[in-house]
C-alpha cells in the first residue's frame, strides 16, 4: 500500500486502454494502493469530438463537486486510426486541461501507450510534450519509457491482450509501477 496514494480522489478519462477489460491499472491502483477511483472510460472514443461518447462531452457530465486529489487522462490512440489532424487533437488536449484545472483544481496528468502501435501516435506525443511544456502538466509517457516500450515476445504473449491493451498481468506487474511512482510524484509535489 503507498501512503501517499491511499485514499486520494483520482478522475481517470480515457478509452480502451483505461477502461481494460473492465480492469485497467485503475482498479490496481484502488486494489494495491487505496486510490478512490473516478473512472470515465468507454472503448473506442476521442480527444476529438465526434460524438457525446467523445472524451470532452464524457468529461463534462463528471460531477464539478466531486473532490479530485489529481485528474489523469489518456493520449487516446483512436485518434491516429480515424486520421485527425495533429492541430484538432491538441486543442482538444488543450481544452480538457483548462477545464480540469478549472473545475477540479488539482494537478493534472497526461499519460501515452508504450511503443506498442504505429502510425502517427508519436506525432501525438510530441505534441503532448510541447502542451506539458505550455501548461505545466504532468505527464507519464509510456510510450518514450524504453523500459515499457522494448517489450519481449515472451512479455507481449504473457502481459498483452492485443497490440494496444495489456491483459490484467500486465496492468499489475508493468503498468502499476509506472503510474505509481508518477502519481507519487505529482501528489508530492502539490501536497
Amino acid at each position: 500500500m503507498n501512503e501517499i496514494l491511499k485514499g486520494k480522489s483520482i478522475i481517470f478519462l480515457g478509452s480502451s486502454v483505461t477502461y481494460g477489460d473492465g480492469y485497467s491499472f485503475v482498479e490496481a491502483l484502488a486494489e494495491y494502493d487505496g486510490v478512490v477511483p473516478y473512472k470515465e472510460a468507454v472503448n473506442g472514443t476521442t480527444l476529438v469530438t465526434i460524438s457525446d461518447t467523445s472524451y470532452i462531452p464524457r468529461m463534462k457530465t463528471i460531477p464539478a463537486d466531486i473532490k479530485a486529489d489529481a485528474f489523469v487522462c489518456q493520449l487516446s490512440t483512436n485518434d491516429v486510426w480515424r486520421d485527425y489532424p495533429l492541430c484538432a487533437i491538441e486543442a482538444a488536449v488543450r481544452e480538457i486541461i483548462e477545464y480540469a484545472c478549472g473545475v477540479w483544481h488539482c494537478p493534472v496528468m497526461f499519460y501515452t501507450s508504450p511503443k506498442t502501435i504505429g502510425g502517427r501516435y508519436g506525432d501525438m506525443v510530441a505534441m503532448l510534450h510541447r502542451v506539458a511544456g505550455d501548461t505545466g502538466i504532468y505527464l507519464l509517457d509510456l510510450n518514450g519509457d524504453p523500459e515499457m516500450s522494448s517489450i519481449s515476445p515472451e512479455m507481449r504473449s504473457e502481459y498483452m491482450n492485443d497490440t494496444a491493451h495489456p491483459n490484467k498481468k500486465g496492468y499489475v506487474e508493468w503498468w502499476l509501477p509506472k503510474f505509481e511512482k508518477a502519481l507519487s510524484d505529482m501528489l508530492s509535489d502539490n501536497g
